[in-house]
């Protein structure tokens, strides 16, 4: 019996050691399934429930997700519409189908990486160790935002279109490496193809793709493959083309209108927070810096070499310029490098056993590095791991009951930010708490929606923001300041349908059940 036992641990640990890759991978996965049914979402993912839910009803001419408005959305992306489709032809909630590709991202992603890591180094190990830095290799509470991928960001933004197209980029990128090797009209329609739906699916993502490309060429150009060259430095360009008739929002009028200047604004003001803590946020990926002076020494067009030299100019450009909106997150693909190149040169020491059989300081070196990731790891995550508890379920459906009393493109008046919750179950709202494209009234909604929740409002300015909206009923969110209009003399001819310990549902008289 304990030589049979003996066997199968020899056996399991030996599974382990040749499928490190698939082992790490599964354990994520099953982490992130947990985490999917526990129902850990992000702030965004009520918007893009919102688009699916829209998508879903009117797939080929949607109106606006969130207000009652004639005007497309910049979140209609090919990823968003694909999951709208989805949940047309199934039938599910946008919720269940969000989540559902939540898990399919997650396996797109492990894929993508695992490749794109074996076209830095044909070292089967450096694709387990690059995942592992991905994940890990951050300073103290970094941004938990999209677009970043440590593992406390992906509990929340899996489902995210930010996901599908980090992984469509780092695909892309491998398929640029297999291009250049064996050049192909199909390799190339690919990759073209890819960095389009990328640029419509996530834009910021696209810097880092075409910033990749364009380090790729470079660091690949010979004068054989000069076609093959001149072919990938041509692919922004055509996806912009692309990207230009895409029937779902103008994506040209995204930075061509004074609208749109304005809500970019103000979304860059909320992001100067990407510029802040840098440091201290980001650290333990700069032990990659002598990793990539070695190789800039080695090779003066090294690929990961150009690509974190551009994007930190890209990055600190968005400082220069005021425009945090989009560059500031170009911090998190200046990481992606850094770990990239410190996964290649770890994957090389351990090849060549040279942590375990090297020098006392290699050793020194070795442990006090593992031990500062260790305590950043368990810092960082550990109340991430303590949500993807098997049976920890967040309550994220408590406004449910407004798919039994509101129509989908009824209005509802209540405070911006349970507004933001409203339109992925019933009805339509005034305003909306994030940055609004391609409506120009965006910001008096917000001031009369503000207006009407302060507790000095007259009962006349109620009923003319009602009137002005189209508003057929008022959500009451008990937990914020609302009390006045629960008051006898703030009735506004209204009647109470749904009345919880969280909530109180009003219809407005005139409006119809």
């Amino acid at each position: 019996m304990y030589l049979q036992q003996n066997s199968l641990l020899k056996r399991f640990t030996r599974l382990i050691i040749e499928k490190h890759y698939l082992v790490l991978a599964t354990v994520f996965f099953l982490l992130m399934l947990s985490n999917t049914l526990n129902s850990v979402r992000g702030t965004d993912f009520w918007e893009h429930s919102a688009c699916v839910r829209e998508l879903a009803t009117h797939p080929s001419n949607p109106r606006h997700p969130q207000l009652l408005v004639d005007a497309p959305h910049v979140f209609f992306s090919p990823y968003l519409v694909l999951v709208g489709l989805f949940s047309r032809l199934t039938g599910l909630h946008a919720i269940t189908s969000l989540s559902i590709f939540a898990l399919l991202n997650v396996i797109l992603l492990l894929i993508a990486i695992r490749l794109f890591a074996l076209t830095l180094s044909d070292n089967p190990k450096v694709p387990t160790v690059f995942l592992l830095l991905l994940l890990f290799m951050w300073g103290w509470h970094p941004w938990d935002w999209s677009g970043f991928f440590h593992f406390t960001a992906l509990t929340y933004t899996l489902s995210y279109p930010s996901t599908f197209a980090m992984s469509l980029g780092l695909l892309s990128l491998w398929m640029a490496a297999s291009f250049f090797k064996t050049p192909s009209i199909l390799w190339f329609s690919a990759i073209a193809a890819c960095s389009a739906i990328v640029l419509l699916t996530h834009p910021t993502t696209a810097i880092f793709l075409w910033v990749g490309l364009y380090a790729l060429a470079v660091s690949r150009f010979c004068k054989e493959r000069a076609g093959v060259f001149f072919c990938v430095l041509a692919i922004p360009a055509i996806s912009l083309i692309i990207g230009f008739f895409w029937p779902y929002y103008p994506l040209l009028d995204l930075i061509a209108t004074e609208n749109q200047a304005i809500e970019i604004s103000r979304y860059g003001t909320l992001n100067y927070g990407l510029y802040q803590h840098i440091v201290e946020r980001t650290f333990p990926a700069w032990i990659g810096l002598p990793v990539l002076w070695a190789r800039f020494k080695k090779n003066r067009r090294d690929s990961l070499c150009l690509m974190f030299v551009a994007l930190l100019f890209i990055y600190a450009l968005g400082w220069v310029i005021r425009h945090p909106a989009s560059l500031g997150r170009v911090i998190s693909f200046v990481m992606i490098v850094l770990q990239a190149g410190t996964a290649v040169f770890v994957s090389q020491l351990l090849a060549q056993r040279a942590i375990t059989s090297g020098s006392l300081g290699i050793k020194v070196t070795a442990a006090l590095v593992s031990a500062v990731l260790t305590v950043l790891l368990i810092a960082n995550n550990v109340s991430a791991l303590s949500r993807l508890v098997p049976g920890r379920k967040s309550d994220t459906r408590t406004m449910q009951f407004l798919e039994s009393h509101v129509g989908q493109y009824d209005v509802v008046c209540s405070d911006i930010n349970t507004s933001w919750f409203v339109p992925t179950f019933g009805g339509k709202i005034i305003a909306t708490l994030h940055p609004t494209y391609f409506v120009p009234d965006i910001e008096q909604r917000r001031n009369d929606l503000s207006r009407f929740f302060e507790d000095d409002a007259s009962l006349e300015e109620r009923v003319e923001i009602i009137k002005k909206y189209g508003a057929k009923y008022v959500l009451i969110n008990k937990g914020r300041h609302n009390n006045s209009l629960l008051s006898e003399d703030a009735k506004i001819g209204r009647r109470v349908i749904y009345n919880s310990s969280d909530f109180v549902l009003l219809r407005l008289s005139g409006s119809r059940p």
